[in-house]
């Protein structure tokens, strides 16, 4: 025996004047004959679509309006506000528009405007922007070109094998961490790629170091045009020559 269909879809197939199941390809939406090309619509079928549709809103089936899409689950829960809106008949009312933009910016704001801020995920008081530091010296792991009157060029990103400056970063810091061989390998492969693409033309040396500096009196001291302070400290992980 045939497994019945659920009560929903039974009551949706008499709601749209059909309970013999699904339609066959040559019927028409609601299960019954098309009419001919030419020939407007019946009441009768009007009146059976509609409630159709209707019953399929009301039981969820399909979506008021805008219908989800169908292969990013993430963006259809992200568009169910939406969807739920337009159900209630809200999203065309100007008031409800401004409601929604308000709380948003009420909701985004409150982390900042509550008497103990509190840093936190979704939302953020953006602490590195808005707070001091407690120590203005900073750590940096960088490679170092020399010419040979002593004048120092940093090498670029790109050399240490990547465009982007956190990567070669972390490149250069792990090499360090491990020194050794791993330091002097990195460094000569820098030396190789600056010859092959000719970079740093005047520099005899390359160093892999690691620089200790008050952040706040180097920013300081480069925006008033005037020159660096000395690092607090210098620890040199690497050296080879930049010509071969």
């Amino acid at each position: 025996s045939k497994a019945r269909a659920p009560s929903w879809k039974r009551w949706l197939a008499r709601a749209s004047g059909s309970g013999r199941g699904p339609p066959s390809p040559a019927a028409g939406a609601c299960g019954r004959a098309p009419a001919s090309p030419g020939a407007p619509p019946s009441a009768a079928t009007t009146t059976s679509t509609a409630a159709a549709h209707v019953s399929a809103r009301a039981l969820g089936i399909i979506a008021p309006t805008l219908p989800p899409p169908t292969s990013h689950r993430g963006e259809a829960r992200g568009r169910a506000p939406l969807y739920a809106a337009r159900a209630l008949g809200l999203a065309d009312r100007p008031w409800f528009a401004y409601a929604t933009l308000l709380g948003g910016t009420l909701v985004v704001a409150s982390p900042a405007l509550s008497s103990t801020p509190k840093d936190s995920f979704p939302l953020s008081t953006y602490p590195m922007f808005s707070s001091g530091r407690k120590d203005p010296t900073v750590t940096v792991d960088h490679a170092v070109a020399i010419a040979e009157n002593g004048e120092e060029e940093a090498v670029p990103p790109r050399l240490v094998g990547s465009d982007e400056v956190l990567q070669a970063r972390a490149t250069i810091s792990r090499a360090a961490k491990r020194g050794g061989a791993e330091a002097t390998a990195l460094c000569e492969a820098i030396a190789e790629r600056a010859r092959a693409r000719g970079a740093l033309p005047d520099a005899v040396t390359l160093e892999l170091r690691t620089t200790r500096l008050d952040a706040v009196a180097w920013f300081t001291a480069v925006g008033n045009g005037e020159p660096p302070p000395a690092p607090l400290s210098v620890k040199r992980h690497a050296r080879c020559r930049a010509k071969g």
